[in-house]
């Protein structure tokens, strides 16, 4: 398949898109943005509600001598506006013989708002704490984050002009007030599958597969949640129901031929239409435990591809499925390998809620591996005047003989007429020969005991599978030329076994 691996979504994780923390108020002197889902449409008011707060605290950061006036000002940036008119009684000083006043701005859609803040003949505001009273903010068209400038004047002038001026008494430009975070996160936790050197590759490896109808194994385990401490629109803590529609679709993707229907001798038949668990049908599906023998209640209504790279669930809640095992069912009688693979995914594919858009994102799912080792000899010559063999070699002499099996190959056309009467035992069946490697010794293999001859070129190619571990088998090709004595060596290429792929 030509699916890439994406980078984990923190996969053991899974894919989590992450969450952020939100407070009660934002502090001009100690900010933290609230954080609203940013799957949110553009240009929607934000509102203070159980779990984020737009009111703004903080301290004056002037004083303010007796019988005399101050001007506050308030600005928003990134194409913000407040959400409702603000009033005098929306900003609060909490020192007795201060009154505040609106002077301009504060308007639905204003980006900004001055307050006149004045004391009487009898008090003075020290440096002391205010609070404004922010109802909601309307958010720009391109939801950039918003900042809050915040600004003490001695004069209407220049609170009017902003930040600039020697009539400034306190200064905090670009204070963080509001930001967005994905409102939810996806993914996989995942497990490996591992085909069975021992079964020819035809089954997992796995204790914990206690399916009746075939070999069967979870690929990991699927989780939707909503972020922490991130809100809707209303200011309370998202929930995924806020976001997707229980009709949002799941699809597994990656090559299918390892539950691909068979035929009466468990040869795979190319067609992937049913996915119904029984002797000839595989499938993909979602169950309550690793060991795939309960699936989830309702589940989605699977289809398959017709070539075979992709399941898609999609027609009832997928959200369902939250905590629930991706399951990998064989055929019974399948004889199709189990094929290395790492490019499974699982991907999410949003029907999203009114006033929310969220996009696709995809998880890596786990690893479709072999136990074992496999050695290939991409090429082999029997020309005449040459000597052609494998030199295998078992590294652990305190180990375990490792059986073998070897599959031969040659060009299109070509036939190798196999020796049957050799050193290695030949089975029509499989069209393979067995041996033993023992423990902690070196096996010549020659290719003559191998093959009678061809129907063409004198060529061909040889795989060798081991029972042993990946570290304990390491093997070459080598010619000799019987003239020369020149020897060629061709180390054996590794593509899968132990925890190869």
């Amino acid at each position: 398949m030509g699916i890439k691996r994406l980078s984990p979504l923190a996969v053991a994780v899974s894919l989590a898109l992450g969450s952020v923390g939100a407070v009660a108020q934002v502090d001009i002197d100690a900010p933290v943005a609230v954080n609203y889902a940013s799957q949110l449409g553009s240009g929607v008011t934000l509102s203070s509600g159980t779990g984020c707060d737009v009111d703004v605290i903080g301290k004056l950061g002037t004083a303010i001598p007796a019988n005399s006036t101050r001007y506050v000002r308030f600005g928003l940036t990134g194409g913000a506006g407040f959400g409702a008119a603000l009033v005098a009684a929306d900003l609060v000083i909490h020192t007795a013989g201060a009154v505040s006043t609106l002077v301009s701005g504060g308007a639905i859609g204003s980006n900004f708002v001055i307050f006149s803040v004045k004391t009487d003949a009898t008090a003075a505001v020290a440096t002391d704490t205010f609070a404004l009273d922010v109802t909601s903010i309307k958010i720009g068209a391109d939801k950039t984050p918003v900042q809050l400038n915040y600004s003490v004047h001695t004069n209407d002038v220049s609170a009017s002009q902003g930040l600039d001026g020697t009539a400034i008494e306190k200064s905090l430009p670009n204070i963080n007030y509001i930001g967005y975070a994905p409102g939810f996160s996806y993914g996989v936790t995942p497990s490996n599958l591992v085909g069975s050197v021992e079964k020819g590759f035809e089954v997992f490896n796995t204790s914990t597969n206690t399916n009746p109808s075939g070999s069967a194994g979870s690929l990991g385990k699927l989780s939707f949640a909503p972020a922490l401490n991130v809100c809707n629109g209303a200011g309370n803590y998202i929930s995924l129901a806020d976001i997707l529609q229980t009709t949002t679709t799941l699809e597994f993707q990656g090559d299918l031929s390892l539950i691909q229907d068979v035929d009466s001798d468990g040869n795979g038949l190319g067609t992937f239409g049913s996915t119904a668990t029984g002797v000839s049908n595989g499938k993909v599906g979602f169950y309550t435990t690793a060991a795939c023998t309960t699936e989830v209640a309702l589940p989605p209504t699977a289809a398959v591809s017709s070539d075979g790279d992709k399941v898609t669930f999609s027609g009832t809640d997928v959200l369902g499925l939250d905590a629930s095992f991706l399951c990998v069912i064989r055929p019974e009688d399948s004889k199709v390998k189990i094929t290395p693979d790492d490019s499974y995914v699982l991907n999410l594919l949003p029907v999203s809620q009114s006033g929310y858009a969220a996009s696709a994102v995809s998880a890596p799912t786990g690893d479709i591996l072999r136990d074992g080792v496999v050695l290939e000899a991409p090429y082999f010559t029997m020309a005449t005047g040459y000597i052609s063999r494998f030199m295998l070699n078992h590294l652990t002499p305190s180990g375990t003989d490792a059986a073998f099996t070897i599959e031969l190959r040659t060009d299109a056309g070509n036939t190798i007429v196999p020796k049957t009467d050799g050193p290695y035992p030949y089975d029509a069946d499989t069209k393979t020969f067995s041996g033993v490697l023992p423990a902690g010794t070196l096996l010549q293999v020659n290719a003559a005991d191998l093959v009678s001859s061809f129907t063409g070129k004198n060529r061909g190619s040889a795989v060798f599978t081991f029972v042993a571990s990946n570290n304990d088998i390491q093997g070459i090709y080598q010619a000799v030329n019987t003239n020369t004595g020149e020897l060629s060596n061709l180390v054996m290429a590794r593509p899968g076994g132990g925890t190869g792929k």
